[in-house]
């Protein structure tokens, strides 16, 4: 006798096994799992689906190195989650580009230590700028969504749990929304941090990789 599996367990598994592919971006790997979840999960509040979603996708990420840096960050939305790997990405590939001996490059270029930590260094203080102008990368410009029922992020208005009893509370006064976010922009601010010193330490393992190997 073959017993009926419902779909919702289907989705459960195909969640949980669930890895970004080789030739998968970022984004396209982000979208597949915001749907798996919703799939799922269809009944959870959105600040579950956000959760949820943010765990699964940083456990499935090809970069183990990046899945752990988005943990320490705590993401709260997988918007953020997805906004942080794709920076790091950006600066690795341009720092790959610049100490790669068989890179292609015009002939007249000629790639020494100094103009090669030069260009990293520049390459590194043109992300921080980036960062502080919110102009490094389109996801930079994007602010985090907060609902203007409950002050909390993460869900738009019509999407808020608190919906059902709008008649008896009264919303969050405008005070009470502009502190919600100055405290989110320190967080924000907090996790830049982490960030910046992260990528201090890699560029200074590039820098002393590429040294060890001309000796």
């Amino acid at each position: 006798m073959v017993r009926d599996v419902s779909p919702k367990y289907v989705y459960q598994a195909q969640l949980r096994s669930r890895r970004q592919r080789f030739e998968e971006t970022l984004q396209q790997y982000q979208a597949k799992i915001s749907r798996m979840v919703n799939l799922v999960y269809p009944t959870a509040s959105a600040e579950v689906i956000e959760q949820l979603a943010v765990s699964s996708f940083t456990e499935g990420l090809r970069d183990p190195e990046i899945g752990q840096l988005i943990r320490l960050s705590r993401h709260k939305t997988i918007s953020e989650a997805l906004a942080h790997p794709l920076e790091i990405e950006a600066v690795k590939e341009a720092s790959r580009v610049a100490i790669n001996p068989y890179q292609r490059r015009d002939k007249k270029t000629k790639i020494t230590d100094g103009n090669l930590i030069d260009s990293l260094l520049e390459l590194l203080q043109q992300f921080k700028k980036g960062q502080d102008l919110g102009s490094f990368t389109p996801n930079a410009e994007r602010k985090p969504i907060c609902c203007w029922t409950c002050g909390a992020e993460g869900h738009v208005r019509r999407r808020c749990p608190q919906n059902d009893s709008l008649q008896k509370a009264p919303g969050p006064s405008t005070s009470q929304v502009r502190q919600i976010r100055v405290y989110t922009r320190q967080n924000q601010d907090v996790k830049m941090k982490k960030t910046h010193t992260y990528l201090d330490d890699w560029m200074s393992h590039i820098l002393e990789k590429h040294k060890n190997k001309r000796y």
